[in-house]
């Protein structure tokens, strides 16, 4: 009888957590519609690193959920990517990978970004392929 009571606790005790951490863990939005998106990095120079050189007029990007088609610089391989939207590099706000491909001779890395929780001010895009160093771009979230 001891031991009928102890499991029934326990399937109680573990019943109340994963309640719990379905209320208050995280929480994915499975509504988020994402828009579709060019950012053209064909003729732009990258800062690297540290760099804090922001010259160059900024690319302008909407505040939301976006589905972005970045043209990778010239010359750029296809491959998998990393990219990052930092305010200073080596703080990323946010994380996303992709993969890049050919088309029409342009490098294309496709990624999702959620940007709505951005106040709307400059930043940096970083992007890298996996083994290289990153590579920034100036954006404004408007």
């Amino acid at each position: 009888m001891v031991a009928v009571a102890a499991a029934a606790a326990i399937v109680v005790i573990v019943g109340a957590i994963w309640l719990l951490y379905r209320s208050l863990g995280p929480q994915r939005n499975t509504n988020v519609t994402y828009q579709a998106n060019l950012m053209d990095l064909r003729e732009r120079s990258a800062l690297r690193g540290a760099e804090a050189n922001a010259s160059g007029v900024p690319i302008e990007l909407p505040r939301g959920a976006l589905a972005l088609s970045i043209y990778l610089p010239t010359g750029s391989e296809p491959g998998k990517y990393q990219v990052e939207i930092v305010e200073q590099p080596g703080k990323p706000l946010i994380s996303a990978e992709g993969a890049a491909t050919l088309r029409d001779h342009i490098a294309v890395l496709e990624v999702k970004v959620d940007l709505q929780r951005l106040h709307p001010d400059v930043y940096f895009v970083g992007i890298r392929q996996a083994g290289w160093s990153w590579a920034y771009y100036p954006v404004v979230l408007k």
